[in-house]
């Protein structure tokens, strides 16, 4: 469990504006304990992975843990949403290099993306709705590679 300090409104400010709704990321988060940002995950992962996907580096970093956190709970076995969200946001933030991934999150993103391909049925991901997610997460993990 990351017990860095919280992410300071600077932390926040974008010099550039990635997205209409960025306000809205800002909203979402700003303020937010790890504990209370994993019950925004896992009461709507598409949701809160979306604003998670245009938060500048810092805020990034630390939010990123409430999502895998979820995402390696107990509590996300059955929610194929949540895998999806998550893949389609790493997948976002590395195809524009004003996101990138922080390498400080990139250890926690990388054991998560192992965890899920391991563990991949847990999410009951039915491939009529969600296509070859499992490829996508092991094309993800191969970009990430160390």
């Amino acid at each position: 469990m990351d017990r860095s300090p919280l992410p300071t409104r600077e932390d926040f400010a974008m010099s550039w504006w990635f997205a209409i709704d960025e306000r809205s990321a800002v909203e979402a988060f700003y303020g937010k304990t790890l504990e209370e940002a994993q019950a925004l995950f896992a009461g709507n992962f598409l949701w809160y992975s979306d604003e998670l996907s245009i938060l500048p580096a810092k805020p990034f970093s630390f939010y990123v843990v409430a999502a895998t956190n979820y995402l390696r709970s107990p509590e996300a076995a059955g929610d194929p949403d949540s895998v999806n969200g998550f893949c389609h946001m790493l997948e976002h933030r590395l195809k524009h290099p004003k996101l990138g991934l922080p390498i400080d999150a990139l250890p926690n993103i990388r054991s998560t993306i192992a965890g899920i391909v391991d563990d991949f049925s847990k999410y009951d991901v039915d491939v009529t709705i969600y296509g070859d997610l499992i490829g996508r997460y092991r094309a993800l993990a191969n970009r990430v590679a160390a």
